[in-house]
C-alpha cells in the first residue's frame, strides 16, 4: 500500500511514511503461482495489492485474497476493497476467495459473481466448491495496460498539437494587434 506499506518517491524532501516505522516492505524475487496438494496453482493477494490491476496471468487458475479491513471500520471502505478484488476477478477471468477478518469473505466466480459471501462484520464459515476459470484468456489478460497506453499517447499528442496551433493563431493576432503588420488587420478573425 503506497506510503503505508512502501514510500514511493522516498528520497525527495516532505515525502514521509504515513504508518508507523522506517522500514518498507519489498516485493519478492519470485511471482510465479502458489502449489499445494489437490489444489490448482494460484496467485496470493495480500490486502491492497487486490486494488492494483494485474495482467500477469500465467499457470494460475484461481486468486486468493487475505485482507484485514478492521482499520476501515464500519464505512464505506470494506465495500470498496471487496470491490477491487472483485474487479481483479474479472480481470484475469479466475475465481476468487477473500477472506477477510473483519471485512466482507466471498467466493467470485471469473465474471466477478458472487458464489457465496459472508457479509461485513459477519463471523462464520461457509464450505462450497472452487468455480472453475472463464473458458479463454481475458482480452486485458492478453494485452494489459497497452490499449490504455496507446489511446492515452494519442490524446495527449492531439492536445499538443491543437495547443500548437492555438499558440500559433494567439501569436498572429498579438502582432495584427500592435500594428507591426498594419495591412494584415483585415484577417482579424
Amino acid at each position: 500500500m503506497p506510503f503505508g506499506e512502501f514510500t514511493p518517491l522516498k528520497g525527495f524532501p516532505g515525502i514521509a511514511k504515513l504508518t508507523a516505522g522506517d522500514i518498507d516492505y519489498v516485493p519478492g524475487s519470485d511471482s510465479s503461482p502458489l502449489t499445494l496438494p489437490a489444489l490448482p496453482p494460484f496467485r496470493v493477494l495480500i490486502c491492497y495489492e487486490a486494488i492494483f490491476p494485474s495482467p500477469k496471468v500465467n499457470e494460475e487458475r484461481w486468486l486468493l485474497n487475505v485482507t484485514n479491513d478492521a482499520w476501515f471500520g464500519l464505512s464505506a471502505g470494506p465495500y470498496q476493497h471487496f470491490l477491487s478484488a472483485r474487479v481483479r476477478s474479472i480481470e484475469a477471468g479466475l475465481p476468487m476467495i477473500r477472506t477477510a477478518n473483519s471485512g466482507i469473505s466471498a467466493v467470485v466466480d471469473g465474471y466477478g459473481r458472487i458464489q457465496q459471501m459472508l457479509p461485513l462484520a459477519a463471523e462464520g464459515v461457509f464450505d462450497t466448491s472452487l468455480p472453475s476459470p472463464i473458458p479463454q484468456r481475458t482480452l486485458y489478460s492478453k494485452l494489459g495496460d497497452m490499449p490504455t497506453l496507446i489511446v492515452v499517447g494519442i490524446l495527449i499528442a492531439v492536445g499538443m498539437t491543437f495547443r500548437r496551433k492555438s499558440q500559433a493563431r494567439r501569436d498572429e493576432l498579438k502582432q495584427i494587434l500592435s500594428g507591426a503588420n498594419p495591412r494584415e488587420a483585415h484577417r482579424l478573425p
